[in-house]
């Protein structure tokens, strides 16, 4: 209720207590309260018992409000959101929590010791490194507050450690280690030997020779391409500044200093909030879309009220019309996600970029045999067999398709085929059966009977496992895989997921072909 309460203050949408009798009785809380009043605490139902229920829960939660700095309440009806309420409900943090960062920013001992231990690349048992998961997932969520909270105060030396901390948690390494401790099996004598060629940045790394960097790395195959692929996303920035007027400084007075930010072509597509050293991605892309209710800004509403005692709302200072239409900094204004990605969609397609393919490519050829035909050969009942051949008939160019080991074990279908142009390959009950002979067998080693009752109970949880988990939801519900599509569109979904992965450079293998 205190949270709740608190983001409807810092958003006006409730002013004074009025406000806040009016909402309540506009909520499912009120409701519920008349449906079951034993549950909380109420003597009876009557316009009386809940206006006195309603009451009293209000100034308590308006007092534990107030005392935890969150609000203020003037000529006792009027609620003001304070610095450390707007954060909170900024930051989606509990206000206990806020209030916890204004009076003591001392970190438990276990906390410390984790953050310390994540820092300096320590291996931990299993128990402590979930422990560790857990911390480093919050970090970052409850550190950005509190660099706002420390802000708000003027302690400028600690605001300064504190986004200093943000910048070790995120490369797992302490501040004044070298730079290439981030990248993966580079342990301290590999960072020495790197150190004595005079190689001491990621892109030191990145401009070595093939051979010359295998030879002072001393890497496995595997490993120098962990390394590759930590390099090719490592973020490559200039930057410059410019201080105006640097000659008449005067100490309480503000200061404007120009930053230029470069990196490589890069598209960014804002759809929620852009806040702190995220803002930088899309401030810094070649071309940027921000949404409708999308923000882009280095610090928040809080902070600007802490700094300069204004108070602004995230889109005023921000949002999608600020950059759009003031700042710059958006170039396309979408109205929705749909239209984000729709302009995103337009945006890729005027980068000028010849995608270049290490495959061969041949003119593409619809099927000879429609993809609405799927319905019928596959069926709804996903027990009954069908031949496979038929299904790949009506996805592959002009349904031609060499098969591979045709008569060699016949229950797995192999070959090639195009699919828009593309050269590929194609590569509960069964499952209970199978368990239910191998238990059976045990217990005739054993010399103890297995009844038809025993196959039974043993079948029936096996069965109801494979039926529930084969589902094709069951998987896209988790996020396992990409989502559901309609098997009509199996050739057309194929078709465009080749053609993303062949953005990529298809690397040269040191094997041979695997016979068996």
């Amino acid at each position: 209720m205190h949270d709740h309460f608190n983001a409807e203050f810092v958003t006006k949408t409730i002013e004074n207590k009025q406000d806040a009798v009016d909402y309540f009785t506009w909520s499912f809380l009120y409701r519920h309260m008349t449906q079951n009043p034993n549950y909380y605490n109420l003597q009876g139902i009557s316009h009386c018992h809940l206006s006195d229920h309603l009451s009293e829960l209000l100034e308590q939660t308006l007092s534990d409000l107030e005392q935890s700095k969150c609000i203020s309440i003037e000529d006792e009806m009027d609620m003001v959101p304070l610095n450390l309420g707007m954060i909170a409900a900024y930051y989606y943090i509990n206000y206990t929590t806020i209030e916890l960062f204004s009076m003591s920013l001392n970190a438990k001992t276990k906390t410390n010791l984790l953050l310390q231990a994540h820092l300096s690349c320590m291996q931990l048992s299993a128990e402590l490194q979930s422990d560790m998961e857990e911390i480093l997932s919050k970090a970052i969520q409850l550190i950005q507050p509190c660099v706002d909270v420390l802000s708000s105060n003027g302690w400028l030396s600690p605001a300064l450690a504190a986004m200093e901390l943000a910048q070790m948690v995120t490369q797992a390494m302490w501040s004044k280690e070298s730079h290439l401790k981030q990248l993966p099996h580079f342990t301290s004598e590999h960072i020495k030997r790197c150190t004595d060629k005079g190689v001491e940045s990621v892109f030191d790394i990145m401009e070595m020779e093939d051979e010359e960097r295998n030879a002072l790395l001393q890497l496995t195959d595997s490993q120098i391409a962990d390394v590759a692929h930590f390099c090719n996303h490592y973020p490559n920035i200039e930057l410059s500044y410019e201080v105006l007027d640097k000659d008449s400084i005067h100490s309480g007075r503000p200061v404007v200093v120009l930053l230029h930010l470069e990196r490589e072509e890069e598209i960014s597509v804002v759809m929620g909030s852009c806040t702190a050293g995220r803002a930088y991605v899309p401030a810094m892309a070649d071309e940027n879309i921000i949404r409708k209710k999308g923000t882009i800004f280095l610090g928040g509403p809080p902070l600007v009220k802490a700094a300069t005692g204004e108070e602004v709302s995230a889109e005023d200072l921000g949002g999608a019309d600020v950059h759009c239409r003031k700042s710059g900094v958006g170039d396309h204004y979408a109205l929705d996600d749909h239209h984000a990605l729709h302009l995103t969609r337009m945006v890729m397609r005027n980068l000028n970029y010849q995608k270049k393919l290490d495959v061969t490519v041949e003119p593409s050829e619809e099927p000879l045999f429609p993809a609405d035909e799927l319905y019928g050969i596959v069926g709804t009942n996903l027990k009954r067999s069908f031949d496979i051949r038929e299904v790949i008939a009506r996805i592959v160019d002009g349904s031609r398709f060499t098969e591979f080991k045709a008569v060699y074990g016949d229950t797995l279908v192999t070959g090639f085929a195009r699919i828009f142009v593309y050269p590929v390959v194609m590569g509960g009950e069964q499952a209970a059966s199978v368990l239910a002979t191998v238990a059976k067998d045990k217990r005739v080693r054993e010399g103890k009977q297995f009844s038809s009752a025993d196959e039974a109970a043993l079948k029936e949880p096996i069965i109801k496992k494979f039926e529930e988990e084969g589902n094709p939801y069951y998987s896209s519900a988790r996020v396992w895989d990409d989502g559901i599509i309609d098997p009509a569109d199996t050739r057309l979904v194929l078709g465009l997921s080749f053609s993303a992965a062949l953005n990529a450079p298809i690397e040269k293998t040191d094997f041979g072909i695997f016979r068996m």
